[in-house]
């Protein structure tokens, strides 16, 4: 059997989620299963065409984004896939999207992803940000900084 191994490490909690669908310039609510800072699996009512790009927001703030952090993603989906449901008039989708750019989480400057840092996997850094804070003496300033960012998780 072959591992599975991913770029980021997942949070598995349901999150309430909402996304405007470029294509259709609509915004359709949903259901995040898990999510991680290069992507995502959710559930939603509304059919998602791999290939699009999509904005999701999260409508409640994720444990590790406590202290005014956001959780936004400028995605592509990847894949959808009509889920197996027996109430017919409920008709569920599942989708995969993988993150385009991704904001970080100090300045708020949009980036690729792939020059993002993170910290422990739910924090993202613009290369200044994170100098500043690789440059920042070991004191109770910088651990308090990252506290903040981390939404202070213990």
């Amino acid at each position: 059997m072959v591992q599975n191994k991913r770029a980021y490490e997942r949070k598995f909690e349901k999150l309430p989620i909402e996304f405007l669908d470029c294509a259709e310039n609509r915004v359709y609510d949903g259901v995040a299963l898990n999510y991680s800072m290069g992507g995502m699996f959710f559930e939603s009512r509304h059919c998602l065409l791999p290939g699009i790009n999509i904005l999701v927001k999260a409508k409640t703030t994720p444990p590790e984004f406590q202290g005014g952090f956001t959780f936004q993603k400028n995605a592509e989906v990847i894949w959808s896939k009509k889920k197996s449901t027996a109430n017919i008039e409920q008709t569920v989708y599942n989708a995969g999207i993988q993150c385009i750019v991704v904001e970080c989480d100090m300045c708020r400057e949009f980036m690729d992803k792939e020059r993002i840092y993170n910290l422990n996997d739910c924090v993202c850094l613009c290369s200044k940000c994170y100098e500043h804070m690789r440059n920042m003496p070991d004191n109770i300033i910088k651990k308090s900084i990252e506290s903040i960012v981390m939404g202070n998780v213990l």
